[in-house]
């Protein structure tokens, strides 16, 4: 999964273990679609409500 999502697959094992809680939004938009889920499913967007050119991280949504 890693390895089509374009991610360190260590990204991944510490996402599903909680010790990691972000990821860039391209990575979490990759994740999602290997996995066929909607990306407001496992991640919860926060912040400001407008883009921005910043590099925001994207949080794992509440389990």
């Amino acid at each position: 999964m890693a390895a089509r999502a374009g991610v360190p697959h260590g990204t991944i094992g510490n996402l599903l273990t909680g010790e990691q809680e972000s990821v860039l939004e391209p990575s979490a938009l990759a994740i999602c679609e290997v996995i066929g889920v909607d990306f407001l499913i496992l991640f919860a967007p926060h912040g400001r409500s407008t883009r921005h050119t910043g590099r925001s991280r994207l949080p794992m949504a509440a389990r």
